[in-house]
This record gives structure tokens, C-alpha cells and sequence, in this order.
């Protein structure tokens, strides 16, 4: 597969970013101050970054605006409904956290929370929307969502300064992508539903043709042949008059 580089950057970027504010609004992440003020401008910018690189890849990236009409049935919808909400909800924990008194952040509070749980869901989205191609096996499996929040969480805590936790993610990551490449070469050496069902298809297309032709055949008339028709001799004729 040869992917757009708008979509590699997008995946990058954007799980960072939101991997970065899910740490930070979650309160697993605790920096105060100017500190704090840094890592959430590295958030935002990051996932900002990345959903503006997702346009590139579009169509027509002056529709992009309608993809938000589609929330019912579409993952890329409910992923850009979910990023302005996880952007949104952040936005009072960054401000509590970077210029608010010590000890008074909404971080880790009931709605430092409902914004991690917003990140997550935007991410799950992310994911979701790769996963459920059917066309793709590798892809099309449990572990693509697995594998997309286990990279987003990794890196934000290796953004956020984590250290032993991190090095610990890191190792699960691994791991992570060692299943994910195991099952992915098991469902890409199977074939797809279609193909195995392909002989009965043709079997079945043969026969419909078959009756079709047998029925045509049928409701034809008999066209005489020119060559066939005897014309009268002249006695014949001097006869019949």
C-alpha cells in the first residue's frame, strides 16, 4: 500500500496530540504553570496539526464541513464531532491547570474526565474509521482499535515525561504490534468472503444465463429462410388462374 503522506500525518499527529491532552486532562500528568501552559500548547497544536492534515486527503477539502452531517453512519463524522468535543472540554482544564492557583485544577476532576473520556473517543473513532473496511483484512480486525490507543496513550506519555511508565508502555506497544502483525498475516493469508463465495457466484450466473437463453429460444418464431422459399412454376400458376 502506498498512503497518501496527509494521511500518515494525520494518524501521527493527531494520535499525539489527543494521546498528550487524555494524560494531561486525566490528571495522570500534573506540570503547573508554565509547564502546563507548554503541554498543552504541544496538544493542541499536535492534534490541530493532525485534523487539519486529515482535509488534505479528502475529495473535496472544501466540503470538509459536510462530513459533519453524516454522524449517524459514518466514523469519520463521529470522529470529528468527538475532536471539536475533546478540544473544547480540554480547553477549562488548560486554563485551570496553567493559570489557576496550585492544587485548583479541573485535571483529574469530574470534568478533567468527561474531556479524557472525549479524547479517547476521538480516537476510538480514528480507529474505528480503518477498521472497518472489510476490503483491507489486516485492518479489519479487533486489534486495529488496540493498536491505535496504544500508540496515542505511549506517546503521551513519552510527551508528558512519564518515565518508568512510559518505558512499561513502550514494552506493551511492542507487544501490542507484535499481535497485531501476527493475526494480521493470518487474515490476509485468508481469502475474502467474496472470493470464496466467487465459484458459487459463477455457477449460479451460468445457470440464470442458461434458463434465459433456453426461454429466448423458445419464444422466437421460426423466420423463413429466403433461400428455402420455392417460387411457382409458370404451370403452377397458369393453374391456379
Amino acid at each position: 500500500m502506498h498512503p497518501a503522506p496527509s494521511v500518515i500525518l494525520f494518524t501521527c499527529l493527531s494520535g499525539a496530540g489527543f494521546g498528550l491532552l487524555f494524560w494531561l486532562d486525566a490528571g495522570l500528568a500534573r506540570p503547573e504553570g508554565t509547564a502546563a501552559l507548554a503541554q498543552f500548547a504541544l496538544a493542541y497544536g499536535l492534534a490541530t496539526a493532525g485534523l487539519i492534515a486529515s482535509t488534505f486527503h479528502l475529495g473535496n477539502p472544501q466540503r470538509a464541513l459536510r462530513a459533519f452531517s453524516q454522524w449517524r453512519t459514518s466514523w469519520l463524522s463521529r470522529e470529528g464531532w468527538a475532536s471539536v468535543a475533546a478540544l473544547a472540554a480540554s480547553a477549562p482544564v488548560a486554563l485551570s491547570t496553567s493559570f489557576g492557583p496550585p492544587g485548583q485544577s479541573f485535571a483529574g476532576g469530574p470534568l478533567g474526565l468527561a474531556a479524557a473520556l472525549l479524547t479517547a473517543l476521538t480516537l476510538l473513532s480514528t480507529a474505528m474509521i480503518y477498521a472497518q473496511l472489510k476490503t483491507i483484512p489486516r485492518w479489519h480486525h479487533w486489534t486495529t482499535p488496540l493498536s491505535f490507543l496504544t500508540f496515542a496513550v505511549t506517546g503521551g506519555a513519552i510527551l508528558s515525561g512519564a518515565g518508568f511508565i512510559a518505558a512499561l508502555l513502550c514494552l506493551a506497544l511492542g507487544l501490542v504490534m507484535a499481535l497485531t502483525f501476527w493475526q494480521g498475516d493470518r487474515r490476509f493469508a485468508r481469502p475474502l468472503p467474496v472470493v470464496r463465495r466467487l465459484p458459487r457466484l459463477l455457477r449460479r450466473a451460468q445457470g440464470r444465463g442458461s434458463e434465459r437463453s433456453g426461454l429466448s429460444a423458445r419464444g422466437r418464431r421460426p423466420h423463413a429462410d429466403a433461400a428455402s422459399i420455392r417460387r411457382p412454376s409458370h404451370r403452377e400458376s397458369s393453374r391456379r388462374r
